[in-house]
């Protein structure tokens, strides 16, 4: 295997936080296993030397799919400084990294997670590869473009075949061009993938953006981290909301996100996994209780 320094690296919360779907975890090896940026890597970060083996992958790829570039310290000080007690709250999480994933299979398996499952999701992306995809790679926007619509619908995608078809469509086409959307704000990429790619709502673009795009100051915001929006920072939200002149019984999703982006800035996007993780880790509690 070959070796890159990475400290305060932990597999298991970047590849079982949401972000991805198709990798494993050999408990007897202690090694993962998945797609990275269209490559079959091995992982396995050695915590002692604070390296990170790997294999069937490049130094290159390696350095792109976890960001290494990136300034977690600095991260975490602004969250530290927005919130210290979610800081405080979240330190076991600190080695979590968001991942940079190619954008078109990233776009795929978010519109698959809609009312979804894990598992499921698992299957649908399986499904899809093994179909269409070529030497064992996620099929490309091209080759899934081509495909029929009662042939994704064959998959068991049930009511995303559309959005899929849709989707490869538009892709192949260069009608959703990823690279452009990179180069524009938040604001425009959300407002441009809601208006114009069919069964993208906001939370698949808010995903798509952050864990395909590498925009940090999108929000996901699923139900924990909902929950912990509003268990956390209820005051502050409801004076929000009223600024926003939000008369909701329940705040809508955009408010969150906008109230999540006031109060974290650009770093909205880590802040959110450590609201999901915190909050999940609080409700293992109480059912234990």
């Amino acid at each position: 295997m070959q070796q890159i320094n990475v400290p305060n690296l932990n597999l298991s919360l970047s590849f079982f936080s949401g972000q991805v779907f198709d990798w494993e975890h050999n408990r007897k090896t202690d090694e993962y296993s998945g797609d990275l940026l269209g490559d079959f890597a091995t992982l396995k970060h050695d915590c002692k030397r604070q390296e990170l083996l790997f294999s069937g992958t490049t130094k290159e790829k390696v350095r792109e799919f976890f960001d290494l570039g990136a300034d977690y310290q600095r991260m975490l000080d602004s969250i530290r400084k927005a919130d210290p007690k979610l800081y405080s709250d979240s330190k076991r999480y600190f080695g979590l990294r968001i991942l940079r994933q190619d954008s078109w299979k990233a776009a795929v398996a978010f519109v698959c997670s809609q009312n979804n499952n894990i598992p499921r999701i698992r299957k649908m992306l399986g499904a899809l590869r093994k179909k269409y995809g070529k030497g064992g790679a996620f099929p490309t926007a091209q080759r899934l473009s081509k495909a029929t619509l009662l042939g994704l619908r064959g998959l068991g995608l049930g009511y995303r075949a559309e959005y899929i078809h849709s989707l490869a469509k538009n892709v192949a086409s260069g009608k959703l061009d990823f690279a452009q959307l990179e180069k524009r704000s938040y604001e425009d990429a959300f407002v441009h993938l809601i208006d114009n790619q069919h069964g993208v709502g906001p939370k698949v673009a808010d995903c798509l953006l952050l864990y395909g795009l590498g925009k940090m100051d999108a929000f996901p915001t699923d139900v924990w981290v909902r929950k912990a929006v509003q268990r956390r920072y209820s005051k502050e939200l409801d004076e929000f909301a009223e600024c926003e002149k939000c008369r909701a019984k329940e705040v809508p999703y955009q408010i969150i996100g906008s109230f999540a982006r006031k109060k974290f800035g650009k770093d909205a996007g880590y802040a959110q996994q450590f609201l999901f993780l915190c909050e999940r880790n609080l409700e293992n509690k109480r059912r234990k209780w």
